[in-house]
């Protein structure tokens, strides 16, 4: 898809990305209010005392770190949970408990971290803080600052520095005195204890830090929190938001990817292979109105629409290379497309320009044309079809519009398709053809039925009518396929209820100033036989 479909993509559905981007984020706001808030504290302890020794060493640090994921595990265990329950006086299963707890250790630093979870900021402290004090007492070998066997190591360690000191003074006394046989014999046993009282001293040290490597202290105790961990309303706004602006942009361009329906101009060319006649944009307030307001070019002719339906009129006087049209069907390639709005609007066109006209309903499946004019459909196209003593002027109604004469469908018949194939419907539409310049005749949808094929083959032309994203892609070339089998002279597509564009959205009703009343019954049409409404 490249960036200009993107960028019409996202135009066509703007109102839906902004509305679902304020629904989401607006939802998530309102749930952020009512959800329960939740606390959250954390502690940190501190495994052996390599951080704290002047020189430590490499094993030092690694052995405390092993030991802190050691410890990471018993602090998830479930008898030490169960323990931190009864402390803090929480009832239920451990399983739920352990969820309210986070257990875990740094990569390379010999630190256990201790992070809890509650309803109030006191709650999620005090859990914390309790796992600690808990976690402290059940490790077997955590030694305190007032552990009998440190202490002990630490007084030999004194007394053993001691002696060190009265040795090395008692040596230098001897080295610096007379060379005698007793001074020598007295130095090598002074020069012999000193080591023995060395050695003894690395091995304490050793011991004691062995001791330390094991120890466990809480350096950062748990403190209430000042705000709720959750929900955090102003970023659960912010991330829903995006999330669901991404969503319905997500959705848009896959709908459009599957979506075949042709949208613009240039999708019903490549399509149809067919050049567009005219655009006829949506006229405001369609739904709920009677159906004579649909014919523009009566009521409104100085409006955009009209306009676009004389713009029809024009390019088909242009297309017709040698004379005029003087059979024009109207179809279209599935129902509710407007072709019988498009059929109609084109007859008063005509009948406005001077010429006689007669809009022809050979829609037999569903006729609609009386109904816009007003009409009786008391006799029609099928009752002069099957009737030898009927004459033209007997069925065709008169309107209001000057030029113009109207053949309703008239009785419904069981077999439109043998109806309209028929050599009499054959020679009726060439005598209608004899008495006016035009006859514009409406049938049904050429994609659903045979109907409008049949009358579009002894035809001069066939305007297709498409509404803009309605009929999908598949619809259109069935329909255009069926006029080609039967070599329809189809001389181009009218692409109807466009949205209006930039220029084409004045409103339709009331904007242009007109000197007919505004009462569908003031422009019902009427016959000198007195068939109208």
């Amino acid at each position: 898809m490249d960036l200009r479909r993107q960028l019409a993509v996202l135009r066509s559905w703007a109102r839906w990305i902004v509305l679902g981007t304020v629904l989401a984020a607006v939802a998530a706001f309102g749930a952020s209010q009512v959800l329960p808030r939740v606390y959250e504290a954390d502690t940190r302890i501190l495994v052996g005392q390599a951080l704290e020794s002047s020189s430590p060493n490499v094993d030092q640090f690694q052995s405390a770190q092993n030991l802190a994921r050691t410890y990471a595990e018993i602090a998830s265990s479930r008898t030490l949970l169960q323990r931190v329950m009864d402390s803090v006086g929480i009832d239920g299963p451990v399983e739920g408990f352990a969820r309210r707890i986070v257990i875990s250790t740094s990569v390379d630093q010999p630190f256990v971290d201790v992070l809890a979870r509650g309803d109030t900021p006191e709650e999620a402290a005090t859990i914390a803080n309790t796992l600690a004090t808990e976690l402290l007492s059940l490790a077997g070998t955590v030694a305190s600052q007032g552990d009998v066997v440190l202490d002990f190591i630490d007084d030999d360690l004194a007394a053993i520095q001691a002696q060190v000191v009265d040795i090395r003074e008692e040596i230098a006394e001897l080295v610096a005195g007379p060379r005698t046989v007793v001074n020598e014999d007295r130095l090598l046993v002074l020069e012999d204890r000193l080591v023995r009282l060395l050695g003894t001293y690395a091995a304490l040290i050793q011991a004691r830090t062995g001791s330390d490597s094991n120890r466990l202290t809480v350096i950062d105790e748990a403190v209430p929190p000042l705000e709720a961990a959750s929900p955090r309303p102003l970023l659960n706004t912010v991330l829903a938001g995006i999330i669901g602006l991404l969503l319905i942009i997500a959705v848009a361009f896959v709908w459009e990817t599957l979506d075949d329906r042709l949208r613009t101009a240039e999708d019903v060319e490549r399509v149809t292979g067919l050049g567009v006649l005219a655009r006829i944009v949506k006229m405001p307030g369609e739904r709920g109105r009677k159906e004579i307001y649909r014919l523009a070019t009566l009521l409104y002719p100085r409006s955009p629409v009209a306009e676009a339906f004389r713009t029809l009129r024009t390019n088909l006087e242009f297309a017709a290379l040698d004379e005029r049209y003087r059979s024009i069907v109207v179809t279209s390639a599935a129902a509710h497309e407007g072709k019988t709005v498009v059929a109609a609007n084109l007859a008063i066109a005509y009948a406005q320009n001077g010429r006689s006209v007669i809009l022809v309903d050979a829609d037999l499946r569903q006729p609609a044309v009386h109904g816009m004019f007003g009409l009786y459909n008391e006799l029609g196209l099928t009752d002069l079809a099957r009737s030898e003593e009927l004459a033209i002027d007997e069925v065709l109604q008169a309107t209001e519009v000057p030029g113009l004469r109207i053949l309703t469908a008239g009785t419904i018949p069981a077999n439109p398709a043998e109806l309209l194939g028929s050599q009499r419907i054959k020679g009726l539409m060439a005598r209608l053809v004899s008495v006016a310049d035009h006859v514009v005749i409406d049938t049904a949808p050429v994609g659903v039925v045979t109907d409008a094929a049949l009358l579009a083959a002894d035809a001069d032309a066939t305007v297709l009518v498409v509404r803009e994203s309605f009929a999908s892609e598949r619809v259109i070339r069935r329909g255009r396929d069926a006029l080609a089998a039967v070599n329809a002279h189809v001389v181009g597509v009218v692409l109807n209820f466009v949205r209006p564009r930039a220029g084409e959205s004045e409103p339709y009703f009331g904007t242009y100033t007109d000197d007919r009343p505004d009462t569908p019954d003031a422009r019902g049409a009427a016959s000198p036989a007195g068939r109208s409404r």
